[in-house]
């Protein structure tokens, strides 16, 4: 049954969890000037945080925020903890899959209520327009995506997303969500979210300068072996709204 309008989903690992950067961001969604209803839930692996050590203050957040909810899951998945583990828990709300190092607006969960309510019948697929294509499927990247219950493919899960895109998450959801044949409505997300401001990416080496030239051909191995996704995915990939 659905309790809220919207959840917010992050992850976090060791080195960020307790620099000022994740506060800041931890606080930009907690502090939302809004109506709604909305939840902010933080993934964390215990093979990641044994014992689920981690700092205390954010053990004391999530006893005194309602709306804040720390989320154990076991094997340390990377950046698809801030999707799956929530779906799983939360299989009928309207999910935003974010990053701890990009604060929000002010005005964000407002917008993206506003947006699915006017929409019924799509998700919020956030742009950032300063991301390159990738000639492999000709789709611009994602900032973040505001995702409902039914938005993605639900044959697979996040083992088998990081077999193909590796840490590259947000592949693999446009992968479920074309798959799936789902409308999207595409928001420009630079003016709702700081994209830059903490982004720790190419600084932690996770992604790098080849980060588009890989991405490629990750997609060439995933259809390469999986061909009738491949041709699924060609009779869905434009659609738009």
């Amino acid at each position: 049954m659905k309790q809220f309008d919207l959840i917010l989903s992050l992850t976090s690992w060791s080195k960020r969890i307790d620099t000022t950067g994740f506060k800041y961001v931890l606080m930009s969604m907690l502090k939302q000037e809004t109506k709604a209803n909305y939840k902010v839930v933080l993934v964390l692996s215990e093979d990641e945080f044994v014992d689920r050590k981690i700092p205390n203050w954010l053990v004391e957040l999530e006893g005194l925020v309602n709306n804040f909810e720390i989320l154990w899951t076991k094997e340390n998945t990377r950046a698809y903890k801030k999707y799956f583990p929530t779906r799983r828990k939360y299989p009928d709300e309207n999910i935003c899959a974010l990053d701890d190092d990009s604060p929000l607006h002010s005005n964000f969960v407002e917008t993206m209520v506003s947006l699915l309510e006017k929409f019924p019948d799509r998700y919020i697929l956030g742009v950032n327009p300063s991301y390159r294509n990738v000639t492999t499927i000709n789709s611009p990247r994602y900032a973040c995506a505001c995702y409902r219950p039914d938005s993605l493919y639900s044959n697979y899960d996040e083992l088998w997303g990081r077999k193909y895109f590796k840490d590259h998450d947000d592949e693999f959801y446009k992968l479920l969500a074309v798959l799936n044949g789902s409308h999207y409505v595409p928001v420009n997300m630079r003016n709702y979210i700081d994209i830059d401001k903490f982004n720790q990416d190419v600084k932690l080496s996770t992604l790098g300068n080849t980060q588009y030239e890989n991405l490629g051909s990750m997609w060439v191995k995933c259809f390469n072996e999986n061909p009738e996704l491949g041709r699924l995915f060609n009779r869905n990939k434009n659609i738009k709204n």
